[in-house]
């Protein structure tokens, strides 16, 4: 029984001190630490009240149905904290693939803007190409217009 409350004991500790591993996560902690210290007063008075009960023949069915409540509360408790611990991975889980989506959507954004920079550039490049032809046509036009004012 006793290795019982401290094993629950031991994983709240757990908890308690990997809270700062998942800092930069959205999620109450506190919520978890307040379950904790209301689950060890909860598992406290039903050892009072198991403890508290006579041994006598008359009480001796009582002392095994609180042993029983108390079970079963023990376990109903158990279950929930490995259940706020699954969905609290969970959570972190969807936070992480979250934030890894993000960072692959702005790695394509990233790859799109630079491929569309080189679009551009290529464009621009034509643009200056084709200025500077019509320039040389242009130069060449002054050219033949000059001998034939001349002539």
């Amino acid at each position: 029984m006793k290795s019982k409350v401290m094993g629950l004991f031991v994983f709240c500790a757990l908890v308690y001190l990997s809270s700062p591993v998942f800092a930069g996560v959205d999620y109450s902690i506190k919520a978890m630490e307040y379950d904790s210290k209301q689950f060890i007063s909860r598992t406290n008075n039903q050892l009072k009240v198991f403890k508290a009960s006579r041994v006598d023949n008359t009480t001796k069915v009582d002392r095994r149905a609180a042993l029983r409540e108390f079970k079963a509360h023990y376990d109903r408790m158990i279950s929930d904290a490995k259940q706020k611990l699954r969905d609290f991975r969970e959570y972190v889980s969807l936070q992480t693939s979250s934030l890894e989506n993000t960072r692959i959507r702005q790695r394509d954004t990233q790859d799109m803007i630079n491929r569309n920079r080189i679009v551009f550039r290529d464009k621009d490049l034509q643009q200056k190409e084709v200025l500077r032809n019509n320039k040389e046509k242009l130069q060449a036009l002054r050219l033949k217009l000059k001998e034939q004012t001349r002539r």
